[in-house]
């Protein structure tokens, strides 16, 4: 179940703003369902101040959609950002016997601070929506995107 983000703010370290987080690229390797083949990629967002970590996933979709799987097909579907409690997103994959990497991004405090907002920003119900393209935009060219940013 997503965690509600709205209401919350990253947690400001006294001496340098960001240094109290680590920011990790996980790299999920491909699965057997068609959606799966090839593989899945997100962010953890780490805060040892308060404890909390959050992964940020760009890969969310419902097979309700109208026309699915010709839009899936056309690589067209409409995709949305969640964020889950990280360790029970792991786990998930864990359980599919899926490997997942998990690689800690070395950028300087205040790139962790302005990553971490904008993953906040990315995910509220006005800007979680997007039209997901199988080469283009899609769950690890999103990421990669906001980190380049």
């Amino acid at each position: 179940m997503p965690l509600s983000i709205s209401g919350q703010s990253v947690t400001i370290n006294s001496f340098e703003p960001g240094a109290e987080l680590t920011i990790n690229l996980v790299t999920v390797e491909p699965g057997d369902e068609i959606y799966a083949w090839w593989g899945h990629t997100g962010i953890v967002v780490e805060n040892r101040k308060n404890g909390s970590s959050r992964f940020y996933d760009y890969g969310l979709f419902s097979f309700r959609q109208e026309r699915f799987y010709s839009n899936f097909a056309q690589g067209r579907l409409l995709y949305e950002v969640g964020v889950w409690r990280t360790e029970a997103y792991l786990e998930h994959y864990r359980n599919l016997n899926r490997t997942v990497r998990i690689q800690t991004l070395a950028i300087q405090p205040e790139q962790r601070l302005a990553l971490a907002k904008a993953l906040e920003i990315a995910a509220q119900p006005e800007n979680r929506i997007y039209l997901y393209d199988h080469y283009y935009d899609n769950c690890a060219t999103r990421p990669r995107d906001i980190i380049n940013e």
